[in-house]
């Protein structure tokens, strides 16, 4: 068995090649695309592990009222996604992705009325839930996913109109049904905040939003699965709602930009660490605006922001940028056994620690390899991925260079895999790939691939 040194060898020696770290410096800078959606107020906006690109869906535009567009962007520009079935027009809807299950998560919104289905994306296709519990109909919800507990947790939100109720319930989707949670503590009942999830200390953080006598809020809450509790920062965002906010994976830093306040729309930018909120100070803002949405890219390791009615997209990048996450991205293809997935949980890769990377749905007890790799968009000129159609697997595809190889013991369709990383601090800011394959006769391949993972080792 390779020893951990030997395993991040070559990681190590692309060491030289790395680009130098970024000057302690933020910065908001505008995403130049030829095509853009419409200039849309408060529409789904959350990261697409299976297109590796941000989803933006519905939103409220001057000219057209709620629309039911549905947008993905991959770093370069704007693609409009054209699927048979999709839910209906909305804006103001709760909508995060699960990173165990491989699926984009949509609750209600407001339409025509006020809705309270569920829906799920899973790259390709919309699919409407049918649980037997559901949160009542409502829109502005506070959503996020926990990838620690593998649930969306959902708070509050309320009916749409001024003065109409708001509440203050707790609710959690584990892909099969809605649970409402009863915890000691509970935020008062608001909407138009927002909520995240950091992965950094598995906690949802809830800020700001409106209450039903339309009071601004500026409080802060965590969810830990169990209760909720107040937090009292020394420093905080004045009160307000229709904000955007996104964890910032690459420096384990929540983020917020503008929303509406009593003195109007804000274009200023926050961050909270877990103790504190502290205002940055970043170049290039973008004009003040509410209704406005963020997402984190974790590939690309920075924030996209849209909403507000205004047709542009801004990126938001931070230093130093060597928080440690891991993203899965892509799909696998099924085997006679269903679709095999790999994930790593709430694991990061740390230096000093012992990362690992889990297996599901593999074919039962059949020979499985996992690649470590250094690149998902070249092998020996090809670009990547392939799809591996033409050779006999449908559906298929190579996502990475397959630089180096290991066999796992698959166990009735569960297998890990160990990564040791040194406590090497010349590997901060180093990324590598992984993708699983097992043998499966269920194509002329005899092979079935898993979904990708896309590995930032950091210092923290």
């Amino acid at each position: 068995m390779p020893t951990p040194l030997v395993r991040f060898c070559l990681l190590t020696t692309l060491l030289p090649t790395l680009p130098a770290a970024l000057t302690a410096q933020a910065q908001w800078q505008p995403a130049i695309a030829s095509t853009q959606p419409h200039a849309v107020a408060s529409p789904g906006l959350c990261w697409d592990g299976t297109r590796q690109a941000v989803l933006l869906f519905g939103g409220d535009s001057s000219s057209i009222g709620v629309e039911d567009g549905l947008w993905s962007w991959d770093g370069t520009g704007w693609t409009e996604l054209q699927p048979a079935t999709r839910p209906s027009a909305r804006t103001m809807c709760g909508m995060v992705w699960d990173s165990v299950r491989q699926r984009v998560v949509l609750f209600g919104g407001y339409g025509p009325s006020n809705l309270g289905d569920t829906w799920e994306w899973d790259g390709t296709t919309w699919q409407q839930r049918f649980p037997s519990h559901a949160p009542s109909p409502r829109g502005a919800v506070y959503m996020a996913y926990d990838s620690a507990r593998a649930r969306t947790v959902l708070f509050g939100g309320g009916l749409g109109g001024v003065g109409m109720p708001t509440f203050n319930d707790t609710w959690e989707w584990d892909g099969t049904d809605w649970t409402q949670r009863f915890p000691a503590t509970s935020p008062i009942a608001a909407r138009s905040g927002n909520m995240v999830f950091d992965s950094a200390r598995s906690r949802c953080v809830l800020f700001g939003g409106l209450t039903t006598a339309y009071v601004k809020l500026n409080a802060t809450y965590e969810w830990d699965g169990f209760d909720w509790t107040p937090l009292l920062p020394v420093h905080r965002p004045t009160a307000r709602y229709a904000v955007g906010m996104a964890f910032d994976a690459a420096r384990g830093r929540t983020v917020v930009f503008g929303g509406g306040a009593d003195v109007g729309a804000l274009n200023d930018t926050w961050e909270f660490d877990g103790q504190d909120w502290s205002q940055v100070s970043p170049n290039g803002v973008p004009s003040p605006r509410d209704y406005v949405n963020l997402a984190f890219d974790p590939l690309r390791r920075q924030i996209l922001l849209r909403g507000a009615r205004i047709a542009d997209t801004w990126q938001f990048r931070a230093s130093p940028n060597t928080f440690a996450n891991y993203a899965a991205f892509g799909t696998g293809c099924a085997g006679w056994a269903g679709m095999p997935w790999l994930t790593a949980g709430a694991q990061r890769p740390i230096l000093g620690s012992t990362f690992q990377v889990s297996m599901f749905n593999l074919p039962p007890d059949h020979s499985t390899l996992i690649a470590l790799s250094l690149s998902s968009t070249n092998w020996f000129g090809i670009s990547l991925p392939v799809a591996l159609d033409p050779i006999g697997a449908p559906g298929c595809a190579l996502r990475i260079s397959p630089d180096a190889t290991y066999p796992v013991f698959n166990w009735a369709g569960y297998a890990t895999w160990s990564l040791p990383i040194p406590n090497q601090p010349s590997l901060a800011g180093m990324t590598f790939y992984n993708q699983a394959v097992s043998v499966d006769h269920s194509n002329a391949l005899g092979l079935v691939f898993t979904n990708a993972g896309a590995g930032f080792v950091g210092n923290q």
